[in-house]
């Protein structure tokens, strides 16, 4: 079960689809659900996704958890099975 414990501003819209990009992401990268969240709380701190108009929305789920996932800026031009994960540090 996903738990919402992100660290930044949502709105019932953008924590749906935050929550879509976890769990793509444990899905195709096998982490689990505190790292998942973890991650998305590093890459997105301070962020704040209530609006409408944000840019969250302005890609897919799949594409998020990628950019987030991998260490590689232009991962999508690659072999993702090639590349390697950004480094992760648990956030206290």
């Amino acid at each position: 079960m996903l738990e919402n414990k992100f660290t930044f501003k949502t709105n019932q819209d953008s924590q749906d689809y935050v929550i879509a990009i976890a769990a793509f992401m444990m899905k195709s990268y096998k982490v689990s659900n505190e790292e998942a969240v973890g991650r998305i709380n590093n890459f997105w701190c301070g962020n704040d996704f209530t609006d409408e108009n944000s840019m969250l929305f302005h890609e897919t789920p799949e594409f998020w958890a990628n950019e987030i996932y991998l260490e590689d800026e232009f991962w999508w031009e690659k072999d993702i099975t090639t590349l390697v994960p950004r480094e992760y540090k648990k956030m206290d």
